[in-house]
């Protein structure tokens, strides 16, 4: 198989659509349950976490060296935080409740700004109980551009992730073994 057929045939049968979001005045990002078609169509809907009404969510665009705002809007019944990984930025953005922040309650918003000094694929992902709210779904693409895009025919952002689940699409509500505790560290 060739590689550009595995690409096409994955991208038509695994792959979720994945909004984007250019780089404007403030992003926004609201975090709060969704409901995701992970099985083949016909079998179960899958209850999950995510942002804007997605899993993952959605694309965020910005440049390099430009000051980029993103409120995140807690639309949960828990507490959550936002964790910009792989970015060097000021300490107070890192989204690491009771360390760097206090927990965006439900309802709240806390905007985050800060100025991405290095281009690059990177990702955003809740930063509390993460060993659930991550493997529940919280979790997006950030992509740092340069002043230069890169000469390419077409970009792809490609975000993988496993879940526990059970055959009628509804996820595994054990977050506690290893696999799930797996997702609360920062590899």
């Amino acid at each position: 198989m060739k590689r550009r057929h595995f690409l096409a045939t994955v991208s038509a049968t695994a792959i979720l659509p994945m909004p984007t979001f250019a780089a404007q005045n403030t992003l926004r990002l609201k975090a709060e349950a969704v409901m995701q078609q992970i099985l083949p169509n016909g079998d179960g809907a899958t209850a999950m976490l995510g942002f804007n009404g997605s899993m993952p969510g959605p694309e965020l665009r910005v440049r390099r060296g430009e000051r980029v705002n993103i409120a995140v809007e807690n639309g949960l019944d828990e507490g959550t935080a936002v964790h910009w990984h792989g970015i060097r930025l000021e300490n107070q953005m890192d989204g690491v409740p009771m360390l760097t922040q206090e927990l965006i309650e439900p309802s709240d918003t806390k905007t985050y700004s800060f100025i991405p000094p290095d281009e690059g694929t990177y990702w955003y992902h809740s930063h509390y109980i993460s060993h659930e709210q991550v493997a529940r779904g919280m979790m997006g693409p950030l992509i740092v551009e340069d002043e230069t895009p890169p000469d390419v025919d077409q970009d792809i952002t490609v975000l993988m992730a496993d879940w526990q689940m059970q055959e009628d699409g509804s996820m595994s509500d054990e977050f506690t073994d290893m696999h799930s505790v797996a997702h609360a560290f920062d590899w």
